[in-house]
C-alpha cells in the first residue's frame, strides 16, 4: 500500500511518470529502506489526511525523510566546513556540502541546487508550523522526491551504498565482537 501511494503521488510529478516514480522507489530502497519508509509513509498518510494535525504528520515524515537523506548522502560530523556546522541537526547544511562536493566548483549549479534545497526544506518545515493546505504539503513532499532525483543525478554513486541500511547493525556487531575478544574502541 505504501509503495502504491508513493507511486501514485509522484507519477504525475516526476520526469518519466510512473516509471520515474518506480525508479526512485528502487533507488531509495537500495540506498536505505528507512529513506523509502519515511517518504512512503508521508505519501500514504497524505491520502488519508483530513485535518491540520494529520497534514502536519505528513510534513513531519517529510522532514524526517530530508534528515535521513542527508544522513545517507553526507553523514554528520563534528568538523565544520567553511563555517557551516555539519552536525546531526544541520541536515540542510550537509545537503549543501554534498552538492558542493558533487558539482566540483560549478558555482551556478551549486547556487541553483542549493536554493532548491533551501526552498524544499522551508516548504516541508512550513507544513509543521503553519496551517498549510493539504495540496501544498503534497507538493512539498513531491518536491522532496524531485530534489532527491536531482541529488542522485549529481552523484549517481551516492545512491549505490548497498551497506548503508545495515551500517548501524554492522557497527554494533563489530563492537560486540571486539568486546568479546577484549578489544575496546
Amino acid at each position: 500500500a505504501r509503495v502504491a501511494a508513493f507511486r501514485r503521488l509522484l507519477s504525475e510529478e516526476l520526469a518519466g511518470g510512473e516509471d520515474g516514480a518506480y525508479e526512485l522507489t528502487m533507488l531509495l530502497e537500495d540506498l536505505s529502506p528507512k529513506l523509502f519508509n519515511a517518504l512512503g509513509a508521508a505519501a500514504e498518510r497524505l491520502s488519508d489526511a483530513e485535518n491540520e494535525e494529520e497534514v502536519a504528520q505528513v510534513a513531519l515524515s517529510g522532514r524526517r525523510y530530508l534528515e535521513q537523506l542527508a544522513d545517507a548522502l553526507f553523514p554528520a560530523t563534528d568538523m565544520p566546513r567553511k563555517g557551516r556546522a555539519l552536525s546531526q541537526n544541520a541536515y540542510k547544511n550537509r545537503l549543501w556540502v554534498f552538492v558542493e562536493d558533487a558539482v566540483k566548483g560549478d558555482v551556478s549549479q551549486l547556487s541553483t541546487v542549493g536554493k532548491e534545497i533551501d526552498r524544499v526544506v522551508a516548504e516541508v518545515n512550513g507544513g509543521l508550523h503553519a496551517d498549510r493546505p493539504k495540496m501544498r504539503v503534497a507538493s512539498a513532499i513531491c518536491d522532496a522526491a524531485k530534489l532527491t532525483a536531482t541529488l542522485f543525478a549529481l552523484n549517481p554513486d551516492a545512491a549505490k551504498n548497498g551497506y548503508l541500511a545495515y551500517a548501524d547493525s554492522l557497527r554494533s556487531f563489530v563492537r560486540d565482537l571486539g568486546e568479546m575478544s577484549g578489544v575496546s574502541d
